[in-house]
């Protein structure tokens, strides 16, 4: 059986990927536009985002910029509104955007953890509300949901944001069984850890430690999740949904 993923399903579709001003999900957006997918480049920097738009459109993809806070109703609304205006309709999702603070229950604010699960959590929620009715006018498609391997299992001092991104993991289980009769295909993929923004303050000789006990002894790269982003839209997998995939270098496999 080939795992092959034939460049020829990614021509003519139209992507919304949010968090997508760096990390993972501009890498997912470069990689889709290298591809010929025209892509809504979605997230709360407005530099941000045109650094990607830029890069993007430098080396011949399309994509339009949508700033925009996933936490807020009518701006992801809007954005997916103007994607369809724009391009005609909507065939894939990828919500990459996130924060991800540090702290134990007691040492988190009820401001952090509102703030934390706001755009973690709600901002999947309100991405595929407004999306998915814009999929199933398409005649169907797919969502990839990027949680973490934190939302598989526990960690100390990220409180907040363990519950968030278990909440997308068991969230992009149910919403496969809601909306797959109408052919949108949902997916999550757990992240270990990768060399984002979002990590680069991690003191070395922690990072060090953490990752000489992978069986894959690096970090991982924004373009490592991208591929698997990438087999998930794909028509490789098009009986796949419901999954979790852990793109970990072995984390999970509990030698920690």
């Amino acid at each position: 059986m080939s795992m092959s993923v034939d460049p020829e399903c990614f021509s003519h579709k139209v992507v919304l990927v949010t968090g997508a001003s760096s990390g993972i999900g501009q890498a997912v957006a470069l990689r889709l536009a290298a591809r010929g997918v025209k892509v809504g480049v979605a997230g709360r920097s407005t530099q941000g985002i045109q650094q990607t738009l830029h890069r993007l459109q430098d080396a011949g993809g399309h994509g339009i910029p949508l700033p925009m806070d996933v936490g807020i109703p009518e701006q992801v609304e809007g954005a997916v509104a103007q994607l369809e205006d724009t391009f005609g309709g909507l065939d894939w999702i990828v919500c990459a955007a996130g924060i991800s603070p540090m702290g134990s229950v007691l040492e988190t604010s009820f401001d952090l953890w509102q703030e934390t699960l706001r755009v973690d959590l709600t901002g999947v929620f309100l991405t595929c509300k407004a999306g998915i009715p814009a999929l199933i006018r398409r005649g169907g498609g797919a969502i990839v949901t990027i949680a973490g391997t934190l939302g598989l299992y526990a960690m100390p001092q990220k409180a907040a944001y363990c519950a968030a991104k278990a909440g997308v993991v068991n969230l992009t289980r149910q919403m496969a069984i809601d909306y797959g009769k109408q052919g949108i295909r949902i997916n999550c993929i757990c992240p270990g850890f990768i060399e984002t923004p979002i990590n680069a303050d991690l003191d070395p000789v922690v990072k060090e430690h953490f990752l000489g006990k992978l069986p894959l002894p690096r970090a991982g790269s924004a373009d490592d999740v991208a591929s698997t982003v990438l087999f998930l839209l794909s028509e490789a997998s098009t009986y796949t949904t419901g999954a979790v995939l852990s793109v970990d270098g072995g984390q999970g496999l509990g030698l920690l």
